[in-house]
């Protein structure tokens, strides 16, 4: 049986800044279309390649390289969600540790500076009573 090899790799220009992050499963057919079609491929001065375990451990270190890395031409996975759903119904654990790995390093920061100063978040007022006076009904 032929081993599945989950490969991520960076390329990078002359100044070792990441160009393109990208991700395949062995074969050279998908630097092959880089090669014929990218924008960025006479730029490219050196690469650098990881290998993963799983699909599931690639996908994870392709997300965190492009987010951390940014690299120039990459258009997918690089910029950091503009809305997020939390879920009410589980823990607030739960809904942190999404958050945490959802959203930008910095927004987290300000987030966390923010919700330790509890007087920036006034509650709303309550309604006037509907009815002005308890002793009297309608």
């Amino acid at each position: 049986m032929r081993r599945m090899w989950y490969l991520l790799y960076r390329f990078y220009d002359a100044d070792r800044q990441p160009l393109y992050i990208g991700i395949t499963t062995g074969d050279a057919f998908r630097w092959t279309q880089h090669r014929k079609r990218a924008d960025w491929w006479p730029l490219a001065e050196s690469v650098a390649v990881s290998t993963y375990h799983t699909h599931d451990e690639l996908l994870v270190a392709e997300k965190a390289a492009l987010r951390h890395e940014q690299p120039r031409f990459n258009k997918q996975g690089v910029r950091w969600p503009s809305t997020t759903y939390l879920r009410f119904d589980g823990t607030a654990a739960d809904a942190a540790a999404h958050l945490f790995s959802v959203a930008h390093p910095d927004f987290l920061l300000r987030l966390s500076s923010l919700l330790a100063q509890p007087e920036r978040f006034p509650q709303p007022s309550p309604p006037p009573r509907a009815w002005p006076d308890d002793d009297i009904a309608p």
